[in-house]
């Protein structure tokens, strides 16, 4: 665990969805995300706060941030206007193979897709 992951187990939940690179995961990883995404839903709707990050969070953490506001249901525009919002360096590393890969989670609520 990272000395900033450290407090995590006291103070909450802590998920992890591995990603080897910055390069959007394959389509075999498609339900473990949505899957993630879903508790990650369920911990927003009882009051959890969720921080999102990687080595750098820029390119996964942006990614991931992008794909979990459409799958909320956030328009592209909407998602992409949120991430600036939180952190800008993220919102300008999201590239658009990063954000085409979010759009399959789009209005996603469930595993099946």
């Amino acid at each position: 665990m990272a000395d900033h992951e450290a407090g995590v187990a006291a103070s909450g939940v802590q998920l992890r969805l591995p990603l080897a690179s910055a390069e959007p995961p394959g389509a075999e990883r498609s339900a473990e995300v949505r899957a993630c995404f879903a508790e990650l839903r369920g911990l927003l709707a009882s009051g959890a706060k969720i921080y999102v990050h990687c080595s750098a969070g820029l390119h996964r953490t942006g990614m991931v941030t992008h794909a979990f506001l459409r799958f909320l249901g956030h328009s592209r525009a909407e998602a992409l206007a949120r991430m600036a919002e939180l952190r800008e360096a993220t919102a300008e590393a999201a590239t658009e193979p990063r954000l085409a890969w979010g759009e399959q989670f789009a209005g996603s609520d469930d595993a099946s897709g």
